[in-house]
Protein backbone atom coordinates (compact mmCIF):
# COMPACT_ATOMS: atom_id res chain seq x y z
CA UNK A 1 0.00 0.00 0.00
CA UNK A 2 1.73 3.22 -1.17
CA UNK A 3 1.65 6.15 1.96
CA UNK A 4 0.06 8.97 1.40
CA UNK A 5 2.12 12.14 0.18
CA UNK A 6 2.13 13.60 3.47
CA UNK A 7 3.89 10.90 4.89
CA UNK A 8 6.11 10.11 2.41
CA UNK A 9 7.55 13.47 3.23
CA UNK A 10 7.57 12.98 6.72
CA UNK A 11 9.05 9.87 6.03
CA UNK A 12 11.92 11.43 3.81
CA UNK A 13 12.52 14.29 6.43
CA UNK A 14 13.21 10.99 8.84
CA UNK A 15 15.49 9.56 6.59
CA UNK A 16 17.89 12.52 6.13
CA UNK A 17 18.20 12.57 9.88
CA UNK A 18 19.03 8.88 9.86
CA UNK A 19 22.07 9.32 7.58
CA UNK A 20 22.75 12.37 9.02
CA UNK A 21 23.48 9.89 12.62
CA UNK A 22 20.85 12.23 14.08
CA UNK A 23 18.33 9.57 15.21
CA UNK A 24 19.39 6.06 16.09
CA UNK A 25 21.96 4.03 17.95
CA UNK A 26 23.32 0.94 16.26
CA UNK A 27 22.02 -2.66 17.41
CA UNK A 28 22.91 -4.07 20.38
CA UNK A 29 25.65 -6.45 20.08
CA UNK A 30 23.87 -9.94 21.25
CA UNK A 31 25.44 -12.01 23.29
CA UNK A 32 27.09 -11.37 26.93
CA UNK A 33 24.23 -12.45 28.40
CA UNK A 34 21.82 -9.38 26.52
CA UNK A 35 18.74 -10.26 25.27
CA UNK A 36 18.23 -10.57 21.55
CA UNK A 37 16.35 -7.17 20.18
CA UNK A 38 14.05 -8.09 17.36
CA UNK A 39 11.22 -6.04 15.75
CA UNK A 40 8.27 -7.43 13.44
CA UNK A 41 6.05 -6.14 11.30
CA UNK A 42 2.96 -7.54 12.67
CA UNK A 43 2.34 -8.84 16.52
CA UNK A 44 1.53 -13.01 15.29
CA UNK A 45 5.83 -13.16 14.25
CA UNK A 46 6.45 -11.10 17.18
CA UNK A 47 4.67 -13.98 19.14
CA UNK A 48 6.44 -16.86 17.19
CA UNK A 49 9.84 -14.89 17.49
CA UNK A 50 9.11 -15.34 21.71
CA UNK A 51 8.14 -18.55 21.40
CA UNK A 52 10.82 -19.53 19.62
CA UNK A 53 13.43 -17.56 21.02
CA UNK A 54 12.18 -17.35 25.23
CA UNK A 55 14.56 -15.43 27.36
CA UNK A 56 16.72 -14.61 24.90
CA UNK A 57 14.88 -12.01 22.93
CA UNK A 58 12.65 -9.08 23.20
CA UNK A 59 10.36 -8.48 20.70
CA UNK A 60 8.00 -5.84 19.66
CA UNK A 61 5.93 -5.40 16.23
CA UNK A 62 5.48 -2.45 14.54
CA UNK A 63 1.56 -2.60 13.42
CA UNK A 64 -0.40 -1.55 16.33
CA UNK A 65 -3.33 -3.47 17.01
CA UNK A 66 -6.46 -2.50 15.56
CA UNK A 67 -4.56 -1.50 12.03
CA UNK A 68 -3.79 -3.44 9.14
CA UNK A 69 -0.68 -3.45 7.49
CA UNK A 70 -1.83 -2.73 4.23
CA UNK A 71 -3.02 1.00 5.20
CA UNK A 72 -0.59 1.39 8.16
CA UNK A 73 1.81 4.44 7.50
CA UNK A 74 5.36 4.05 9.14
CA UNK A 75 6.91 7.20 11.05
CA UNK A 76 9.56 8.40 13.42
CA UNK A 77 9.45 5.71 16.23
CA UNK A 78 8.83 2.63 14.03
CA UNK A 79 12.18 4.14 12.13
CA UNK A 80 13.79 4.48 15.79
CA UNK A 81 12.90 0.19 16.79
CA UNK A 82 13.93 -0.67 12.81
CA UNK A 83 17.30 1.00 13.29
CA UNK A 84 18.46 -0.53 16.94
CA UNK A 85 16.92 -4.09 16.36
CA UNK A 86 19.46 -6.85 15.72
CA UNK A 87 16.96 -8.64 13.76
CA UNK A 88 13.92 -7.31 12.14
CA UNK A 89 11.40 -10.02 10.34
CA UNK A 90 8.83 -8.93 7.94
CA UNK A 91 6.22 -10.94 5.35
CA UNK A 92 6.92 -9.28 2.41
CA UNK A 93 5.28 -9.89 -0.82
CA UNK A 94 3.80 -6.93 -1.20
CA UNK A 95 2.30 -6.90 2.40
CA UNK A 96 4.88 -4.81 4.59
CA UNK A 97 7.82 -3.99 2.36
CA UNK A 98 7.01 0.11 3.24
CA UNK A 99 9.75 -0.23 5.93
CA UNK A 100 12.29 -2.45 4.00
CA UNK A 101 13.28 0.75 2.51
CA UNK A 102 13.63 2.86 5.53
CA UNK A 103 15.67 -0.63 7.51
CA UNK A 104 18.02 -0.04 4.85
CA UNK A 105 18.56 3.93 4.71
CA UNK A 106 19.13 3.15 8.24
CA UNK A 107 22.32 0.76 7.63
CA UNK A 108 22.64 0.07 11.18
CA UNK A 109 23.60 -3.58 10.40
CA UNK A 110 20.20 -4.58 11.58
CA UNK A 111 19.39 -8.49 9.89
CA UNK A 112 16.78 -8.52 8.12
CA UNK A 113 14.44 -11.36 7.58
CA UNK A 114 12.21 -11.49 4.79
CA UNK A 115 9.60 -14.63 5.30
CA UNK A 116 7.96 -15.07 1.78
CA UNK A 117 11.61 -14.99 0.44
CA UNK A 118 12.98 -18.12 2.13
CA UNK A 119 13.37 -20.71 -0.59
CA UNK A 120 11.14 -23.24 1.35
CA UNK A 121 8.53 -20.38 1.38
CA UNK A 122 8.79 -19.18 -2.36
CA UNK A 123 8.25 -22.11 -4.02
CA UNK A 124 4.86 -22.58 -1.29
CA UNK A 125 3.45 -18.85 -2.36
CA UNK A 126 0.23 -18.92 -3.92
CA UNK A 127 -1.09 -16.15 -6.35
CA UNK A 128 -3.48 -13.25 -4.20
CA UNK A 129 -6.37 -14.52 -7.55
CA UNK A 130 -5.90 -18.13 -6.98
CA UNK A 131 -9.02 -19.79 -5.49
CA UNK A 132 -13.02 -18.41 -5.86
CA UNK A 133 -12.06 -14.77 -6.31
CA UNK A 134 -10.14 -14.94 -9.47
CA UNK A 135 -13.15 -13.92 -11.15
CA UNK A 136 -12.89 -10.30 -9.42
CA UNK A 137 -11.79 -7.68 -11.18
CA UNK A 138 -7.74 -7.63 -11.54
CA UNK A 139 -6.13 -6.56 -8.28
CA UNK A 140 -3.52 -7.81 -5.64
CA UNK A 141 -1.65 -7.40 -2.37
CA UNK A 142 1.11 -4.59 -3.44
CA UNK A 143 2.58 -5.30 -7.06
CA UNK A 144 3.28 -8.55 -6.27
CA UNK A 145 0.25 -10.19 -7.30
CA UNK A 146 1.39 -12.77 -4.48
CA UNK A 147 -0.83 -14.18 -1.34
CA UNK A 148 1.33 -12.99 1.78
CA UNK A 149 -0.67 -14.59 4.50
CA UNK A 150 1.38 -17.09 5.11
CA UNK A 151 1.12 -17.37 8.62
CA UNK A 152 -2.11 -18.39 8.87
CA UNK A 153 -1.16 -21.81 7.78
CA UNK A 154 -0.22 -23.46 11.08
CA UNK A 155 2.19 -25.95 9.16
CA UNK A 156 4.17 -23.46 7.42
CA UNK A 157 4.81 -21.62 10.51
CA UNK A 158 5.99 -25.09 12.22
CA UNK A 159 8.04 -26.46 9.41
CA UNK A 160 9.31 -23.18 7.67
CA UNK A 161 9.01 -20.12 9.50
CA UNK A 162 9.89 -21.29 13.30
CA UNK A 163 12.31 -22.89 11.79
CA UNK A 164 13.70 -19.74 10.20
CA UNK A 165 13.39 -17.60 13.10
CA UNK A 166 15.20 -20.55 15.00
CA UNK A 167 18.31 -20.13 12.84
CA UNK A 168 18.32 -16.34 12.66
CA UNK A 169 18.66 -16.49 16.75
CA UNK A 170 20.79 -19.11 17.29
CA UNK A 171 23.44 -16.88 14.67
CA UNK A 172 22.58 -14.24 16.45
CA UNK A 173 23.36 -15.33 20.38
CA UNK A 174 25.38 -19.25 19.79
CA UNK A 175 25.12 -19.24 23.35
CA UNK A 176 21.79 -19.57 23.41
CA UNK A 177 21.82 -21.78 20.80
CA UNK A 178 20.80 -25.35 23.16
CA UNK A 179 17.79 -23.28 24.44
CA UNK A 180 16.42 -21.84 21.28
CA UNK A 181 16.44 -25.12 19.90
CA UNK A 182 14.39 -26.87 22.65
CA UNK A 183 12.09 -23.95 22.52
CA UNK A 184 11.22 -24.26 19.06
CA UNK A 185 10.58 -28.68 19.51
CA UNK A 186 8.31 -27.26 22.30
CA UNK A 187 6.39 -24.79 19.85
CA UNK A 188 6.58 -27.30 16.48
CA UNK A 189 4.66 -29.58 19.13
CA UNK A 190 2.02 -27.22 19.64
CA UNK A 191 1.81 -26.30 16.19
CA UNK A 192 0.81 -30.14 15.55
CA UNK A 193 -1.81 -30.03 18.55
CA UNK A 194 -3.57 -27.05 16.35
CA UNK A 195 -3.05 -28.90 13.41
CA UNK A 196 -4.94 -31.99 14.59
CA UNK A 197 -7.59 -30.06 16.04
CA UNK A 198 -8.81 -28.02 12.90
CA UNK A 199 -8.68 -31.12 11.03
CA UNK A 200 -10.77 -32.74 13.24
CA UNK A 201 -13.55 -29.50 13.85
CA UNK A 202 -13.09 -29.18 10.31
CA UNK A 203 -14.05 -32.88 9.57
CA UNK A 204 -17.31 -31.70 11.26
CA UNK A 205 -18.39 -28.77 8.72
CA UNK A 206 -21.41 -28.92 7.13
CA UNK A 207 -20.09 -26.37 4.86
CA UNK A 208 -16.57 -25.83 3.83
CA UNK A 209 -17.41 -22.28 1.63
CA UNK A 210 -17.24 -19.14 3.20
CA UNK A 211 -17.19 -15.55 2.79
CA UNK A 212 -14.23 -12.97 3.48
CA UNK A 213 -14.37 -9.28 2.72
CA UNK A 214 -10.68 -9.57 2.45
CA UNK A 215 -8.46 -12.55 1.11
CA UNK A 216 -6.06 -13.47 3.83
CA UNK A 217 -7.06 -17.12 4.18
CA UNK A 218 -6.28 -18.79 1.53
CA UNK A 219 -3.43 -20.39 2.76
CA UNK A 220 -5.58 -21.86 5.76
CA UNK A 221 -8.14 -22.83 3.59
CA UNK A 222 -5.72 -24.63 0.98
CA UNK A 223 -4.76 -26.42 4.04
CA UNK A 224 -8.03 -27.64 5.39
CA UNK A 225 -10.42 -28.16 2.50
CA UNK A 226 -12.08 -24.81 2.83
CA UNK A 227 -13.03 -22.73 -0.35
CA UNK A 228 -12.89 -18.66 0.67
CA UNK A 229 -15.11 -16.69 -1.46
CA UNK A 230 -13.36 -12.63 -1.23
CA UNK A 231 -14.42 -9.95 -1.82
CA UNK A 232 -11.38 -8.35 -2.58
CA UNK A 233 -7.86 -9.57 -2.89
CA UNK A 234 -6.41 -7.00 -1.10
CA UNK A 235 -8.12 -4.11 1.68
CA UNK A 236 -8.45 -1.01 0.63
CA UNK A 237 -9.25 -1.89 -3.16
CA UNK A 238 -13.27 -0.85 -3.64
CA UNK A 239 -15.02 -4.62 -5.85
CA UNK A 240 -17.27 -3.73 -8.66
CA UNK A 241 -20.87 -3.91 -8.74
CA UNK A 242 -20.68 -7.09 -10.98
CA UNK A 243 -18.58 -8.87 -8.57
CA UNK A 244 -20.61 -7.72 -5.42
CA UNK A 245 -23.36 -9.42 -7.30
CA UNK A 246 -21.56 -12.61 -8.63
CA UNK A 247 -20.81 -12.77 -4.15
CA UNK A 248 -24.38 -12.41 -3.17
CA UNK A 249 -25.45 -15.24 -5.48
CA UNK A 250 -22.50 -17.51 -4.72
CA UNK A 251 -24.07 -17.09 -1.34
CA UNK A 252 -27.15 -17.86 -1.91
CA UNK A 253 -26.01 -21.14 -4.10
CA UNK A 254 -24.68 -22.38 -1.47
CA UNK A 255 -26.33 -21.33 1.67
CA UNK A 256 -24.17 -19.38 3.27
CA UNK A 257 -24.83 -18.24 7.03
CA UNK A 258 -22.04 -16.48 7.74
CA UNK A 259 -19.83 -13.46 6.00
CA UNK A 260 -16.69 -12.36 7.90
CA UNK A 261 -14.96 -9.41 8.48
CA UNK A 262 -11.41 -8.36 10.15
CA UNK A 263 -11.73 -6.08 13.18
CA UNK A 264 -8.99 -3.91 11.36
CA UNK A 265 -11.50 -3.22 8.44
CA UNK A 266 -15.00 -1.75 8.16
CA UNK A 267 -17.62 -3.87 8.37
CA UNK A 268 -19.64 -2.17 5.80
CA UNK A 269 -18.98 -4.70 3.13
CA UNK A 270 -19.71 -7.68 5.20
CA UNK A 271 -23.21 -6.00 6.70
CA UNK A 272 -24.38 -5.08 3.37
CA UNK A 273 -23.64 -8.90 1.79
CA UNK A 274 -24.95 -10.14 5.06
CA UNK A 275 -28.32 -8.46 4.55
CA UNK A 276 -28.90 -9.47 1.08
CA UNK A 277 -28.78 -13.34 1.90
CA UNK A 278 -30.26 -13.02 5.21
CA UNK A 279 -26.26 -14.18 6.84
CA UNK A 280 -24.35 -12.77 9.76
CA UNK A 281 -21.39 -11.10 10.40
CA UNK A 282 -18.29 -12.84 12.10
CA UNK A 283 -14.84 -11.94 13.13
CA UNK A 284 -11.97 -13.20 11.93
CA UNK A 285 -8.53 -11.84 12.84
CA UNK A 286 -5.26 -12.76 10.88
CA UNK A 287 -3.34 -10.21 13.49
CA UNK A 288 -4.72 -9.85 17.29
CA UNK A 289 -2.34 -8.04 19.67
CA UNK A 290 -0.76 -8.16 23.09
CA UNK A 291 -3.87 -6.92 24.69
CA UNK A 292 -6.58 -8.37 23.22
CA UNK A 293 -7.74 -11.13 25.04
CA UNK A 294 -8.19 -14.47 23.66
CA UNK A 295 -6.00 -13.25 20.49
CA UNK A 296 -2.46 -12.58 22.76
CA UNK A 297 -0.46 -14.96 21.22
CA UNK A 298 -0.14 -16.78 17.79
CA UNK A 299 -1.91 -20.23 19.07
CA UNK A 300 -4.62 -18.66 21.25
CA UNK A 301 -5.09 -16.29 18.05
CA UNK A 302 -5.74 -19.26 15.81
CA UNK A 303 -7.72 -20.91 18.94
CA UNK A 304 -10.39 -17.67 18.35
CA UNK A 305 -10.43 -17.97 14.56
CA UNK A 306 -11.44 -21.71 14.54
CA UNK A 307 -14.38 -21.28 16.93
CA UNK A 308 -15.20 -18.43 14.42
CA UNK A 309 -15.38 -21.02 11.66
CA UNK A 310 -16.85 -23.68 13.77
CA UNK A 311 -19.66 -20.62 14.49
CA UNK A 312 -20.25 -20.38 10.82
CA UNK A 313 -19.89 -23.60 9.21
CA UNK A 314 -20.60 -26.39 11.40
CA UNK A 315 -24.36 -28.45 11.38
CA UNK A 316 -25.83 -26.18 14.37
CA UNK A 317 -25.46 -22.95 12.88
Amino acid sequence: MRATAAATLILGAALLLICGGCLFEPPAEPGGGDTITVVTTLYPLADIVEQVGGEAVEAASLVPAGSSPHTFEPGTGELKQVARASLFVYVGAGLDDWVLKLAEAADTGTIKLNLTALPEISSRLLSSREGSHESAPEHGHGSSGVDPHIWLDPILVRDCIAPAVAEALQKLAPEAAEAIKDNLARFQEELTLLDREIKEAVAGFSRKDFITVHSAWQYFARRYGLNEIAVMASSGEEPSAGWMIEVVNQARERQIKAVFVEPQLSPALAESIAREVGARVLPLDPLGGKELEERDGYLPLMHFNLRQFEAALSERN
